[in-house]
């Protein structure tokens, strides 16, 4: 799933999914992380290449826990960190590196 702003793509395991996003997760394209069906998985979610993540993005991510089985997120870093830190997300997220 693409947009002119935010990339996902998906690697289904045995174990489980990793869900890969690239660019800018706001109030434009959150619902792209909307659509993707993680029912009763553990997904990890891979924030690395994110450049931008808004109070909707956050949104997202919280949907996103709720739905899974588990949820780890890896390769968070800048603003994300700081807002996951702030909030006191971080202890609500397993978070990796």
């Amino acid at each position: 799933m693409t947009s002119d702003e935010l990339a996902i793509s998906v690697d289904h395991l045995p174990e489980g999914m990793v869900i890969h996003l690239g660019g800018t997760l706001d109030t434009r394209t959150h619902h792209l992380l909307d659509d993707v069906d993680v029912a009763g998985r553990r997904v990890v979610l891979d924030a690395s290449g994110l450049s931008f993540c808004d109070s909707s993005g956050i949104s997202a991510l919280l949907g996103l826990h709720k739905r899974a089985e588990s949820l780890t997120l890896r390769g968070v870093h800048g603003v994300l960190a700081r807002v996951l830190r702030v909030t006191g997300l971080d202890a609500l997220f397993e978070v990796e590196g």
